[in-house]
């Protein structure tokens, strides 16, 4: 196992990729999770250094220009507004001189006198991940890199899926993922551990991932409630529920691609 899923270079804007970003269509391509986390990792760390104040990285947009593969990857982004109450932050992720990954990152001031007010949604009713036992989603490098607990759903069966997950190496060596980093690292699994259709004889990879939070998230497990759908037209949407100890805490949009393989 990697001890991360990203490892320093001797540019600070450039990162190695380890084997566990790898996903399960080539041996050479990485799960678009990973990367989507380094580029919401940089967002934050501009986002933080011109906003006025406290805040909180609570939605992201990516797009996927092509393959993420396991060459370096070179990250940089540009504020695009620092405000009282919200900041903007566009980031890039290159390979070998192109685009592969595009975001955009809003973070929203924090409210740190507790002025306003809030309002639960109602209470899930889902078993805890301790009350699950381990549960082996899949067979390639990044999956193995997680700690999965299924409620309902199958690998080997097609249909709706809620699991629980938590990685259990660090996005980069050193620091704790941030709320935000931790949807997109494991949110951009929606749309596989709700698959309809045989990875065997199918490809469906997202060309976005689109991630909302109501509030920061908690610390260790998150909850996938995905469900996917196909059009017929070689198109495909999986929607995903967030859910932490506390509740529901955000949603993930990821439009597919879809067709055979081989």
């Amino acid at each position: 196992m990697a001890d991360s899923f990203f490892t320093p270079t001797d540019d600070q804007h450039t990162w190695q990729p380890t084997r566990a970003t790898v996903g399960p269509w080539a041996p050479t391509m990485q799960h678009g999770g990973p990367p989507s986390a380094l580029v919401v990792r940089e967002a934050e760390r501009l986002g933080a250094a011109a906003a006025e104040g406290p805040v909180d990285a609570l939605r992201v947009s990516l797009d996927f220009f092509g393959p993420v593969t396991t060459d370096p990857v070179h990250v940089s982004g540009e504020v695009v507004r620092a405000g009282r109450s919200v900041t903007l932050v566009d980031v890039r992720l290159e390979q070998d001189g192109r685009t592969a990954l595009r975001g955009s990152v809003w973070l929203v001031r924090r409210d740190t006198e507790g002025a306003t007010p809030v309002v639960p949604g109602p209470e899930s009713g889902l078993p805890g991940p301790e009350d699950l036992a381990p549960f082996e989603v899949g067979h390639f490098p990044y999956i193995e890199h997680f700690d999965w607990r299924v409620i309902l759903g199958s690998t080997t069966q097609p249909g709706p899926a809620q699991v629980w997950a938590r990685p259990l190496v660090p996005l980069v060596p050193g620091e704790e993922p941030t709320g935000l980093q931790r949807a997109v690292l494991i949110g951009d699994s929606g749309s596989g551990v709700s698959a309809e259709l045989d990875w065997s004889d199918w490809s469906f990879v997202n060309v976005s991932l689109d991630v909302q939070l109501l509030r920061p998230m908690g610390a260790d497990w998150l909850l996938l409630d995905a469900r996917t759908r196909l059009a017929g037209t070689g198109t495909g949407l999986t929607l995903t529920t967030l859910h932490d100890r506390a509740g529901v805490v955000g949603h993930v949009g990821q439009n597919l691609v879809v067709g055979r393989r081989g």
